[in-house]
């Protein structure tokens, strides 16, 4: 079967009808009930999003063009929570041709229904994808530390998670002390995270600069001592 390059909104009614397809009601309010009911659910769990996926890459092209960012737009603006999963689902295989020009675009995703679930999926992939290869990470970090948008602050925290070896330690340490004061608990369990990832790689590290600033908050130290 020849595969489609249909319209995004064809894409959208067609994923409509494998979400209908692959709901299940008795996940549904479990769902909702662990992300504190701040949305609605179809009751669309991993597996089954999976095999929504496979099938939309069986039946349509799904390149990094217009039509899917029109498509993730659409998925965005969908009420039921599943929708901006599949929309990550989606974006994750082609980060690699994403570049500078998309930051703002994937910015205004992380801002819009914001929350742990979308965001940190959008700095770790995305936004630390884009700017993995580029000499602008001091400059990403320490504007958006700053920001009055407390989801752009996390993404700051997290858009190296998984630069291992190759994150700006200096950076990251700037970061943190530059929000050690913060009381938000998102805000403090991405400090923690950060640490901990960073910490697989250089676990002594880690230590010596918890050890050296006692004043970052229980949560900070106990989520970046975990692997120390």
């Amino acid at each position: 079967m020849s595969k489609k390059n249909n319209h995004s909104q064809d894409i959208l009614d067609y994923i409509y009808q494998l979400s209908t397809e692959n709901s299940d009601a008795d996940k549904k309010h479990a769902m909702e009930a662990y992300m504190k009911n701040q949305f609605t659910f179809l009751g669309i769990n991993q597996p089954a999003r999976s095999i929504i996926v496979r099938e939309l890459k069986n039946s349509f092209i799904l390149d990094w063009d217009q039509n899917t960012r029109n498509l993730i737009l659409l998925l965005w603006k969908a009420d039921q929570r599943e929708m901006q999963y599949l929309a990550m689902d989606i974006m994750k295989p082609l980060t690699k041709k994403m570049t500078l020009r998309d930051l703002d675009w994937v910015e205004n995703l992380i801002v819009t229904k914001s929350w742990w679930d979308t965001v940190d999926f959008l700095a770790s992939h995305l936004v630390g994808k884009i700017l993995q290869s580029e000499s602008s990470n001091m400059s990403y970090g320490m504007s958006r530390i700053q920001h009055h948008n407390m989801w752009l602050q996390r993404t700051a925290l997290l858009f190296q998670l998984k630069y291992k070896s190759h994150t700006d330690w200096e950076l990251l340490q700037t970061l943190i002390l530059m929000t050690e004061n913060y009381t938000e608990f998102f805000i403090r369990k991405a400090q923690g995270w950060a640490l901990r990832e960073y910490s697989k790689t250089d676990p002594v590290s880690v230590r010596t600069f918890i050890e050296n600033n006692p004043q970052l908050s229980g949560l900070t130290k106990r989520e970046g001592l975990k692997y120390c």
